[in-house]
């Protein structure tokens, strides 16, 4: 009986053992983390006068740590402002709801970047996909004698020079190629695959250029 009431309690020992051992780990690491952040923060402060800043270009990328490996919090618009309090590295520390988080410095300026709007496109969709049927082959360069990939659009360059940043619902895309039924007010965009071609099907959108201040 001694026995096997000395067993049961070194099982609930060892059981009372293992939780307080795993807290104990998970409060070290979530204790680092705090110490990093600390530490992060006196790196960059004082490093730069707190001030306003805008985003240079649409989808950057807003990350928990000043690492391009660190995780993605949240992506931004184009010419999105945040309060930037410090600059170390090639990263800015910016202000969040939530506390902090970092920014590449590159894709930040001074003032707001100029858009100009250019009217209402009609907006169709070919596909990369390589094998020869109605969108192509897949294989081809464009205009400016680039591959075609998702993302080039191709339009008229008397209405759009060629190589130019155009924002299509608060998305960039760059003016890389022309086509023969290209004209005016509209521009065909490359995607991934036929289906995503035939789904996003042909509409109308507003398209502006990004220009210079």
């Amino acid at each position: 009986m001694r026995k096997t009431l000395f067993v049961g309690i070194t099982v609930l020992s060892l059981s009372l053992v293992t939780p307080m051992a795993t807290w104990a780990e998970e409060n070290k690491e979530t204790v680092s983390i705090a110490a990093q952040i600390e530490t992060m923060k006196e790196a960059f402060i004082g490093a730069l006068e707190p001030k306003t800043m805008y985003t240079n270009r649409a989808g950057v990328n807003i990350r928990e740590k000043p690492d391009i490996e660190s995780r993605i919090l949240d992506q931004s618009l184009l010419n999105t402002s945040f309060e930037v309090i410090g600059e170390h590295n090639g990263w800015s520390m910016i202000t969040t709801a939530d506390g902090y988080a970092f920014i590449k410095s590159d894709y930040l300026s001074d003032t707001e970047t100029s858009l100009e709007y250019l009217g209402k496109f009609k907006i169709s969709h070919y596909c990369c996909e390589p094998y020869k049927h109605i969108c192509g082959d897949g294989k081809g360069l464009t205009r400016t004698g680039i591959p075609v990939h998702p993302g080039l659009i191709s339009v008229d360059s008397c209405v759009i020079p060629l190589g130019s940043t155009v924002i299509i619902d608060g998305i960039e895309y760059q003016a890389e190629d022309t086509g023969g039924m290209i004209k005016g007010n509209k521009i065909d965009m490359a995607v991934e695959t036929h289906h995503e071609a035939l789904d996003l099907g042909v509409y109308w959108a507003d398209v502006y250029i990004i220009g210079t201040k």
